[in-house]
């Protein structure tokens, strides 16, 4: 078979079965067991920032970012999926006693929290490890073995198989893990993560072009002339986007910036100033539109750009799959 798909993987298979039954048969047993793995988690982090950080070797960062900014966002892209499950806390809305206030802060606050955490656990790795002797497959065990602290890879690794479990506890679907133990089962952890990232950036840039729409935008308020302005504006910003990502992955050089990047000022300008506003959140909204969704669309777009070919082949493939499916879902439900 075709090397990215012929990675024969049974544990795969059978984590998922054995998550999906604790998860089906019993909802209490699996809510305490994702509690107590959380903490023994947090305690693995902080284990391997303290003594890590105890054995750094400033020298190590002699060589910051070697392979540049396109490097850096390129590995980026490939890791975004990181960064999706924020959105499990806005289906804790109805338990919250004050949800306009509760929800923001937990999105904000873990997002932050993570965030902050990532950039510990890297900075620490490549504190302990020269980039160019990091085992990809499994860099923190091999890390700590570098260093003389054999024992302490299995504490790491222990975490790690921890997190993964969590994971899969909070998101397994019992109906789908067929489906996912045969594509866990043979595919290549890059092909996986390629798509998963794609997928990720570009829900955010339609979350994001969502937000200019709802702020906007409102039936029987918006006048057709600022319709036109609006779809007009957001169409100039992606388009703009889309150049500044489609130059980086092309080119390294700046007149592309120089033309592509004043009409993204053009198009949030124009929407900041040539169109009103249709709708105010009335108890916390997303600050600074069109600004912030603005340049979150020509981030995600331009971290898009940082992915092969070949992903984008497979993800256009699969998107038009599961199109396919939803459009005849949609046509048994109507008919």
């Amino acid at each position: 078979m075709n090397p990215n798909y012929s990675h024969l993987d049974p544990i795969a298979v059978v984590a998922l079965v054995v998550i999906a039954i604790l998860a089906v048969f019993s909802t209490k047993a699996s809510s305490m067991f994702n509690k107590i793995a959380t903490i023994v988690h947090l305690f693995v982090i902080a284990f391997i920032i303290i003594v890590g950080l105890i054995n750094a070797n400033p020298e190590n960062y002699a060589s910051f970012a070697p392979f540049g900014t396109r490097g850096v966002f390129k590995a980026s892209a490939v890791l975004f999926f990181a960064y999706i499950g924020f959105d499990a806390v806005s289906t804790m809305a109805e338990e919250t006693k004050n949800p306009g206030r509760d929800i923001p802060i937990g999105l904000v606050g873990s997002m932050v929290i993570i965030t902050i955490i990532y950039c510990l656990l890297a900075s620490t790795l490549c504190l302990m490890q020269n980039y160019k002797t990091i085992d990809i497959n499994a860099p923190f065990s091999v890390a700590f073995s570098s260093i003389g602290w054999g024992w302490a890879k299995y504490i790491v690794a222990f975490g790690a198989l921890k997190g993964m479990t969590t994971v899969l506890l909070v998101n397994v679907v019992a109906a789908m893990v067929i489906a996912t133990s045969v594509v866990a089962f043979f595919t290549n952890l890059r092909i996986l993560s390629n798509l998963l990232s794609i997928s990720t950036l570009s829900i955010f840039v339609l979350v994001a072009i969502g937000i200019l729409v709802r702020r906007y935008y409102s039936s029987g308020v918006t006048t057709k002339e600022n319709q036109v302005k609006l779809i007009v504006f957001v169409v100039l910003i992606i388009g703009s986007s889309c150049g500044m990502s489609v130059y980086r992955a092309m080119s390294d050089g700046w007149i592309g910036w120089a033309i592509t990047a004043p009409f993204w000022f053009i198009g949030t300008g124009g929407i900041f100033f040539m169109v009103p506003k249709a709708k105010k959140p009335k108890v916390w909204g997303v600050p600074l539109v069109p600004w912030l969704p603005s340049l979150s669309i020509a981030i995600n777009i331009f971290l898009l750009g940082s992915i092969d070919k070949d992903s984008y082949i497979r993800f256009g493939i699969w998107t038009g799959i599961l199109l396919i499916l939803l459009f005849s879902y949609w046509t048994t439900c109507f008919l």
